[in-house]
């Protein structure tokens, strides 16, 4: 069902107005990628343009990240109550405006609220994108699913093309701020899907394990990645394993590796249990990083982080279908996976700047080594709770 301002014409079927919607998702998602991978490029230039180390630049992430979690609390429920598109659309112009300051602010603590308010409108299109999706095409969304983290990777890889081949940050950072408005634009005119039985499921109780595990295995899951992502450009300079300029492309190539990887999970997920695709994907990232803690060289540190990149790139969007089959997936219980998001985003990162300013920069691969052993760990948890809690429903039939 649909509400909003403009409602099916005669000449517009259901499911084309249901393409145009997803399609602005799409963009959406685009957006996203584009401000999450800007900060990790441009890491050195904003210590240098705010006078900080790199211990204290490192807070940047923790703003992010806490402004993304305060705003889990909210938009859950405002998605699950109210026409979910102005709201979104809102959000991604207030995003491009943070995205627009960002550069031109030359004290830390006032750079820390710029990306406190950027972490509020983060949570607000990573929830709603990843609800609204599902009412829009219900039990058929896999696929829409998997490319929707598709085209967050695509903003991923082009944000920092941008970065590297525009020769100003300030220039660089407004441009990322205006490719924000064509999703907010196309959303804006689209009517707002509202979940079928929010009558029944919007303020039901749901298993609070089974969400906790979850919301934990989302904890360290994206700490790592947002610790690779937002560590790895100063890392190959620091080890001198790539210039500036080789590091952002490298960067680039990353997110490349995350693109690809999407297109190949959309196919995947048709014949594979998204146990099986996660296991596998946490397998590859593990010995993608024992590679390159064996191998500190320039070579392998490309082979190894595309690896890495690859291999993560499923692993999202095949949660999130994970939880759909054990879970009825509401705003609410999103926010909550995205308050396990938040929380890795803001801690991780954060200890590792503190890392990397005590001199041990080659301690990244190592940390991050630990953490999937930690994921590994909490996957089977979960594995092992849900089959008990199928166990038992098939004996209580």
């Amino acid at each position: 069902m649909l509400v909003g301002r403009i409602g099916l014409s005669g000449s517009e079927s259901e499911g084309l107005l249901n393409n145009r919607i997803t399609v602005g998702y799409y963009l959406s998602f685009i957006s996203l990628g584009l401000m999450l991978n800007s900060l990790g490029p441009t890491l050195p230039d904003l210590a240098e343009q705010t006078g900080s180390s790199l211990s204290q630049i490192g807070i940047l992430f923790t703003a992010r990240s806490l402004g993304s979690l305060c705003g889990n609390f909210l938009v859950g429920r405002i998605y699950d109550r109210w026409p979910g598109h102005p709201f979104y659309a809102g959000m991604l112009l207030v995003m491009g405006a943070m995205l627009a300051l960002t550069p031109v602010v030359s004290l830390l603590w006032m750079l820390t609220g710029v990306f406190f308010v950027m972490g509020i409108s983060e949570s607000a299109i990573n929830v709603g994108g990843n609800t609204l999706v599902v009412w829009v095409h219900g039990d058929q969304v896999g696929p829409f699913m998997n490319a929707l983290h598709l085209f967050f990777g695509v903003g991923g890889f082009l944000a920092p093309l941008i970065i590297a081949g525009v020769a100003s940050l300030t220039g660089a950072y407004w441009i990322l701020a205006l490719l924000m408005l064509p999703a907010a634009v196309w959303l804006y005119r689209l009517p707002s899907p509202v979940n079928q039985s929010r009558s029944e499921t919007a303020d039901a109780p749901f298993d609070v394990v089974l969400v906790g595990l979850i919301a934990l295995f989302m904890f360290f899951m994206a700490g790592g990645i947002l610790t690779m992502g937002g560590w790895l450009v100063t890392y190959a300079r620091e080890l001198d394993l790539a210039s500036k300029t080789t590091a952002t492309y490298l960067y680039a190539g990353v997110m490349g590796s995350v693109v690809v990887g999407r297109l190949v999970g959309i196919p995947i997920a048709t014949r594979f249990r998204p146990k099986q695709i996660i296991m596998a994907d946490l397998l590859g990232m593990l010995a993608s990083l024992i590679l390159l803690i064996l191998w500190q060289r320039p070579v392998i540190l490309w082979v190894g982080v595309m690896l890495h990149g690859f291999s993560a790139a499923s692993v999202f969007p095949t949660a999130m279908s994970y939880a759909g089959q054990q879970l009825h997936l509401t705003g609410n219980i999103t926010s909550w996976f995205m308050v396990g998001v938040s929380l890795g985003g803001m801690i991780l990162p954060w200890l590792m700047g503190h890392v990397f300013e005590a001199g041990h920069a080659d301690w990244l691969m190592v940390c991050l080594a630990l953490n999937m052993l930690v994921v590994l760990g909490i996957f089977l948890a979960l594995n092992g709770y849900t089959e008990r809690a199928i166990v038992a429903k098939v004996e209580v039939v």
